[in-house]
């Protein structure tokens, strides 16, 4: 009884891992489909010669963080009205 109890666990454990993993990575790749080139396309209007503006406010104050958490992603953001414009590799 207590070996299949314990096999029963690890095999939903282990399923639980899997699901997690292909989740993250479904979101990474999410992620990192809205590029520079993204952005560019959907509102070419918005880059200009002095760089990037803010698609909600208008602003050129875009800053960049890292997302961390091993997803060797940065987030190009406004540090006006706080919009994810767009992502990018480290």
């Amino acid at each position: 009884m207590s070996v299949t109890v314990g096999l029963a666990l690890l095999v939903i454990a282990v399923v639980l891992i899997a699901g997690n993993t292909v989740e993250r990575r479904r979101r990474l790749q999410r992620l990192a489909e809205r590029d520079y080139n993204w952005y560019r396309s959907e509102h070419p209007e918005l880059i200009t010669e002095d760089g990037v503006k803010c698609s909600n406010c208008g602003s050129s104050r875009i800053h960049v963080r890292h997302l961390m958490q091993r997803t060797f992603l940065r987030k190009h953001f406004c540090s006006q009205c706080g919009t994810t414009l767009y992502y990018s590799h480290e």
